[in-house]
């Protein structure tokens, strides 16, 4: 018995085996059992035909050749895996409330390549998830259809994610966790989310732009620190970006003639311009954020008579 052995990689291929043919071991036959490898023949040659497999696995069969005595000559077919397993995904999705007013779902699209089931493993999103496209060999499409009540960090991963790992360290391979196994970050962003939160203290005690406007007394001679604690807001920039904005400068657009008022970092410094020699007097302020004008704080200023 004679045998050969022939490699083909995951995209498959054909191969033509020519034979020395005599008049005297004629006929000659095939014998194939796999049914992965389809055969065809002339009368001096053989060709192996092999479909591509987007499976990890490497796969094995023989083409048995014989002349008229039983001679045997055996093509050895070997078919190397699909090694660039993956899914493809956004990283992140962010929605702003106003976007539910007409949709009951936000539809993001995961595309899961190679290996022999080519699903999603993910419990949470397991009740948003539906499959749009079933190519069976190299991909599968899916769709999580998001709905308002949905948010987090999910980790996404290839269904055989698992398998494929084990199948990298038997090889000496390097297993691309990057590629098999994701974050989805969704973010849902309301109106109070934009809006954000001013925190300032005043005379040891906290204040935000949700409090009622409150009083605070403010004298010639002795100056009121309003210390800016926070300013955090978020902006959306798109359906996948939005960012975090911290630390902004706070204003205040108005402010009474007796009044006086000083930036400095964080921190504004109230100080009134005279002596109050009449009665007392009051005026309301608004700190303002300088890069969100909705992000506010109304307090009412009181100058005391004879201060």
């Amino acid at each position: 018995m004679t045998s050969k052995k022939i490699t083909f990689d995951y995209n498959g291929g054909e191969y033509t085996q020519n034979l020395k043919i005599r008049g005297t071991n004629l006929p000659w036959r095939y014998e194939c059992n796999d049914d992965w490898i389809f055969v065809t023949k002339t009368a001096t040659a053989i060709t192996v035909y092999v479909r591509p497999i987007y499976d990890f696995d490497t796969r094995t069969g023989t083409v048995k050749v014989y002349d008229k005595y039983n001679n045997e000559l055996d093509l050895v077919v070997e078919q190397t895996g699909y090694y660039d397993l993956s899914i493809e995904m956004p990283k992140d999705v962010v929605l702003y409330h106003n976007y539910y007013k007409e949709n009951d779902s936000y539809d993001v699209y995961i595309t899961v390549y190679g290996g022999p089931l080519q699903y999603i493993d993910c419990k949470e999103l397991e009740p948003y998830i539906q499959k749009v496209w079933d190519n069976s060999d190299m991909y599968n499409d899916f769709m999580v259809r998001i709905p308002q009540s949905l948010s987090g960090e999910f980790i996404v991963k290839h269904s055989d994610c698992e398998k494929f790992k084990e199948f990298c360290e038997e090889h000496g391979m390097e297993y691309p966790k990057d590629k098999l196994e994701k974050k989805l970050n969704i973010v849902q962003v309301n109106a109070d989310d934009v809006i954000g939160e001013m925190v300032i203290e005043i005379n040891g005690e906290e204040y935000t732009n949700k409090s009622d406007i409150f009083e605070v007394e403010v004298s010639y001679d002795k100056p009121l620190d309003i210390n800016i604690v926070s300013t955090k807001f978020i902006v959306v920039e798109s359906k996948t970006r939005y960012k975090v904005i911290e630390n902004s400068d706070v204003i205040i657009p108005k402010v009474p003639h007796w009044l006086d008022v000083k930036y400095n970092s964080d921190k504004i410094e109230l100080r009134c311009t005279e002596v109050n020699n009449f009665a007392d007097r009051y005026s309301e302020i608004m700190l303002q954020n300088k890069d969100n004008s909705r992000q506010t704080i109304r307090i009412q200023i009181k100058q005391k008579s004879g201060n």
